[in-house]
C-alpha cells in the first residue's frame, strides 16, 4: 500500500530497512544518519508510527533521547525499565552524523564512536546510491512529488516540514510544488486541526493558548455544529459518525486519506451510541462485529464439502469486500476482509477441476490458465502469514479449499500417464544448442512463479515469450537437470536410483553439479556467473548460467516460502537484464521441476521400507523385483529401475509441506522462458491533470501514436478502472475521461498512459473532482 503521507513513507522505509531473508538474523538497529539535522523536527509525531525511535542529543530518557553510550545501551537492552520488546528493532535517529564519517572510524568524533559497530551490527537508512536521505531528496525520490529547484522552496520545504509530514500526498501531486505552494500550508487547517483534537484532546488543548483556543471553540461551533468544551469528544464522534452533511463528510475524507495520523480516533468513534445510518462504515464497531462474523464464516466453510466451501468464501466475498476500502482496514483491523480477497479468487478457481483428454492435452490446459489457481493459493498464503494471528484459520480454509482441486488435478494426471511406461518419457524434449543464448536455469521456478516473472520483465519492456514442456520423472533436480541443459547428449546408461542421478556419458561417473558444468565446457558453452555476467566472445557462443534459491528455501522453509519469492524474482529480474545488457542477445529460462506447497502437510501415504532403496516424500526407488502395493513409473534414465508414486498429492514422509518428485501438473509441467532485449522503451510524461465535476483533462507529452489513458484505483489493475472508458490520446496529446459513479468524489486514484498492448508506461496520482 502506497503510502499516504511523508511520515507513513518514511516508516515503511524504516520498516524496509530491517527487513532480512527467513533464516537471516535481523539488525541490531536501523541506524538514521542526519549531517544536517534536517529531519530533527519530525522525530516527535513520527514516534505515533515508529515507537521505538531513540534519538541522539542530550541525556532525557523520558522523550527517548541520549549520548552515543546510551543508545548503544538500549540496543543492547542493558538498561533497566526499558520499553523495547525483544523482536522489535529500534531506529536511532542520529542528527548531526554523516554515514560516511560513521563508517571511517578513524574520522568518527570521540563522542559518536561507540556507534561505530553498529553499522555492521545494523542497517543503515540511506538512499540506494548510499547517502544519507536528504528532505529535498526523500521527497522526489520517494513521493515523487515535483519540486522547483530553487533555493527558496528547499528553504520553505524545511520550514514547512511539519506541515508537509501530515499533508496527504495526493495533494501534492501533479503540480509542481514551489516556496509558495509551500508557505500556503501555513495558514490554519480546521479539519487537521479538529481531527487532531478528536485524536489527541489532552495534548492538543495543551499546544493552544487561551486566544486561540477561544478562537478554535467559536470556529467549531458555527463550522461543525459543536462546543468542543461544553459538548467534549463524544459529541464530535457522534457527528463524524452519524452526520452526512457535506462538512462532516470533508472531515471523514481527511481521515481516511491518513488515518494513521489520528491513532485515538478509533477509541472516540467507539463510544458512539447513536442510531447509526445503513450501510455507515464510520463507526469501528461495524468493522469489528464484520470481523467477527466473517471469522464465523471461514470456520464453516472448512468442514463443509469443498464445492460448498468454495461457494461460502465466494459469498462472504460478495458480503465484505467493501470492509476493505475503509480506514479499519488501513489501520490494520480489518485483517479477515483483507485476507479474503486471494481466498475468494482461490475458491473461484478450484470449483472447476483440471481435464484433458491426455497428458498433452492437461499440460496445455494447466499452461494456458490452471497455473492461476495456484498463485491465487501462493497469494493466499502471503496474506495469511501476514496476519499471524489469524494465519491458523487463514491456513485451514485455504487447506479446504486448495486441496481437493490439486490431488484431483494429480490424480487425472496420473491415470493419463500410467496407462503406458512410455507416456511420461515420450513427452520430455530436450533442449539442443542455440546460437547467441544464454541459457539460464533457475532451480525449482514453478509454472506460476514463472508467469509473475514474465509480467515482471514485461513491464521493464523486455519482450518475453513464454512456452511449457514436461519434466522427466522423478521431478526431483538429480534427473530432469541434465534435460534442460543445451549441448546435446551428455549421460549416458546407467546411474544410482537411490539419488535419481544418472551417470554422464561413458563415465561410471554421477551427473553432479560440478562434472556436469564441466562437460557443458567440454562441448563449448560458455559458462556464465551469476555473480559477475560477462558477455559471449563470438556471435555463436551458448552460454550457460545459474541462480536461484526457491527450491532450497522451499525445503528449508516449507509455506514460508512464500515471503521469499518476490525477493528471488526481483534478483532474477536484475540479473536477466544484466545478461542482456553485457551482450547475450537473448536469454533463454529453464529449470528442472516444480513443487507442491500445502499448509500443514501433504497427505500421508504408507509405503513400506523394506521395498524401497530410498524414499523421498513425493518419489522412491522400489528394489529389485519387490512389490510395493502402488503405482510405478519408469525411471527416465533406466527404464528398468521403478520409481513408486503416491496416488494425488500424497506424501511418503510426513508433515511434508513442501515437495516435488512426483506428478501432478504443478510438478510435472515446466515453464520455458525467452527474453530479448527490446526496442527503445516508449517516452511519455503526463503534463497536465483538470478536474471539472466528475470529468478529467488529461494532456500528456509524447511522440508515440496510439497511446491512451485510463483512470485507476491501482495503478497496474485494470480492473480497478473507475473510468466510464479507456480513452485514446488525440494528436495533440489530450483525452478527457468520465467517472461515471459519484461516489469516488474525493477518492485517489491513478491517470495512467498505456502502450498500444495495455502495459502501463506513466502514471500520476490524483483525486477524483479535486479542483
Amino acid at each position: 500500500m502506497s503510502p499516504k503521507t511523508l511520515l507513513e513513507a518514511i516508516q515503511h522505509g524504516l520498516a524496509d530497512a530491517g527487513k532480512t531473508a527467513d533464516g537471516v538474523a535481523p539488525p541490531a538497529a536501523i541506524l538514521w544518519t542526519d549531517p544536517d539535522g534536517q529531519w530533527r523536527p519530525l522525530v516527535e509525531p513520527l514516534r505515533k508510527l515508529v515507537p521505538h525511535l531513540y534519538a541522539l542529543g542530550p541525556y532525557d530518557p523520558e522523550h527517548k533521547t541520549g549520548p552515543a553510550i546510551w543508545l548503544k545501551c538500549v540496543v543492547d537492552r542493558a538498561l533497566p525499565d526499558l520499553d523495547l520488546p525483544a523482536d522489535a528493532i529500534p531506529v536511532l535517529y542520529l542528527p548531526g552524523v554523516a554515514r560516511a564519517v560513521l563508517r571511517s572510524a578513524e574520522d568518527c568524533p570521540p563522542a559518536h564512536q561507540p556507534l561505530v559497530e553498529l553499522c555492521y551490527r545494523g542497517q543503515t537508512w540511506h538512499h540506494r546510491n548510499g547517502r544519507d536521505w536528504t528532505v529535498e531528496g526523500f521527497v522526489e525520490a520517494v513521493l515523487e512529488i515535483d519540486l522547483a529547484g530553487d533555493q527558496a522552496t528547499r528553504k520553505a520545504l524545511l520550514r514547512m516540514l511539519p506541515r508537509v509530514a501530515t499533508e496527504p500526498v495526493v495533494s501534492l501531486l501533479g503540480r509542481r510544488i514551489d516556496a509558495e505552494n509551500l508557505l500556503k500550508l501555513d495558514v490554519d487547517d480546521p479539519v487537521g486541526d479538529l481531527l487532531s483534537w478528536m485524536s489527541e484532546p489532552g495534548a492538543f488543548r495543551q499546544r493552544c493558548d487561551d486566544g486561540k483556543w477561544q478562537s478554535i471553540r467559536q470556529l467549531w461551533l458555527k463550522t461543525y455544529g459543536f462546543d468542543p468544551e461544553a459538548d467534549g469528544v463524544t459529541a464530535a464522534g457522534d457527528k463524524l459518525v452519524n452526520d452526512q452533511s457535506p462538512t462532516w463528510a470533508g472531515v471523514w475524507r481527511r481521515f481516511c486519506a491518513a488515518p494513521k495520523l489520528y491513532p485515538g480516533l478509533s477509541k472516540v468513534l467507539r463510544m458512539s451510541y447513536k442510531d447509526l445510518f445503513a450501510g455507515s462504515d464510520r463507526n469501528p464497531r461495524f468493522n469489528e462485529d464484520g470481523e467477527v462474523k466473517l471469522r464465523a464464516g471461514l470456520e464453516a466453510a472448512v468442514d463443509l464439502p469443498h464445492q460448498d466451501a468454495c461457494d461460502k468464501v465466494i459469498a462472504l466475498e460478495a458480503e465484505h469486500a467493501d470492509r476493505r476500502n475503509s480506514p479499519w482496514a488501513e489501520l490494520g483491523e480489518s485483517p479477515l476482509a483483507d485476507a479474503l480477497q486471494p481466498l475468494a479468487k482461490l475458491a473461484q478457481m478450484a470449483r472447476s477441476g483440471l481435464g484433458g483428454a491426455n497428458a498433452a492435452a492437461m499440460a496445455d490446459a494447466y499452461a494456458a490458465d490452471g497455473w492461476r489457481c495456484d498463485r491465487a493459493a501462493l497469494e493466499a498464503l502471503t496474506k495469511a502469514m501476514a496476519h499471524k494471528p489469524q494465519a491458523g484459520l487463514l491456513c485451514r480454509v485455504i487447506r479446504a479449499l486448495y486441496l481437493p482441486w490439486l490431488d484431483q488435478s494429480a490424480r487425472h494426471l496420473q491415470d493419463l500417464l500410467g496407462a503406458s511406461d512410455t507416456a511420461a518419457s515420450a513427452l520430455v524434449h530436450p533442449f539442443t544448442p542455440e546460437a547467441g543464448t544464454c541459457f539460464l536455469f533457475v532451480d525449482g521456478l514453478r509454472y506460476d512463479v514463472a508467469m509473475a516473472l514474465k509480467e515482471q520483465l514485461e513491464g521493464l519492456q523486455l519482450p518475453c515469450t513464454a512456452g511449457h514442456r514436461f519434466a522427466p520423472l522423478p521431478t526431483v533436480t538429480a534427473t530432469a537437470k541434465p534435460v534442460a541443459m543445451p549441448v546435446g547428449p551428455i549421460i549416458g546408461p546407467g546411474g544410482a536410483p537411490e539419488d535419481f542421478c544418472p551417470h554422464l556419458s561413458g563415465t561410471t561417473a554421477a551427473a553432479g553439479v560440478l562434472k556436469l558444468r564441466q562437460a557443458l565446457e567440454q562441448k563449448g558453452a560458455v559458462i556464465v556467473a551469476p555473480a559477475s555476467p560477462q558477455g559471449p566472445a563470438r556471435a555463436g557462443d551458448v552460454g550457460w548460467c545459474e541462480t536461484g534459491k526457491l527450491d532450497e528455501l522451499g525445503h528449508k522453509l516449507d509455506i514460508g516460502l512464500v515471503r521469499q519469492i518476490e525477493d528471488e524474482l526481483s534478483d532474477l529480474v536484475m540479473l536477466i537484464d544484466s545478461l542482456l545488457s553485457v551482450g547475450w542477445p537473448r536469454v533463454r529460462i529453464v529449470t528442472d521441476h516444480g513443487w507442491l506447497l500445502m499448509p500443514d502437510g501433504l497427505p500421508k501415504v504408507d509405503l513400506p521400507k523394506s521395498v524401497t532403496s530410498a524414499k523421498w516424500a513425493r518419489c522412491a526407488a522400489v528394489k529389485d523385483g519387490a512389490s510395493p502395493g502402488a503405482a510405478t513409473f519408469p525411471w527416465y534414465w533406466d527404464p528398468h529401475v521403478r520409481i513408486a508414486m503416491p496416488p494425488g498429492v500424497g506424501s511418503y514422509l510426513a508433515n511434508a509441506a513442501y515437495a516435488h518428485g512426483g506428478i501432478s501438473p504443478q510438478e510435472c509441467v515446466i515453464p520455458e522462458l525467452t527474453v530479448s532485449r527490446g526496442a527503445a522503451p516508449i517516452s511519455a510524461t503526463i503534463k497536465q491533470v483538470g478536474w471539472r465535476g466528475l470529468r478529467v483533462r488529461i494532456k500528456v507529452e509524447t511522440s508515440t501514436p496510439g497511446l491512451a489513458v485510463d483512470l485507476r484505483q491501482k495503478r497496474n489493475n485494470p480492473g480497478t478502472s473507475i473510468a466510464a472508458s479507456v480513452k485514446e490520446l488525440k494528436d495533440t496529446g489530450e483525452a478527457s475521461l468520465a467517472v461515471e459513479d459519484d461516489s469516488n468524489m474525493g477518492t485517489a486514484a491513478f491517470v495512467v498512459v498505456l502502450d498500444t498492448d495495455g502495459n502501463v508506461i506513466a502514471a500520476q496520482m490524483t483525486t477524483v473532482g479535486d479542483e
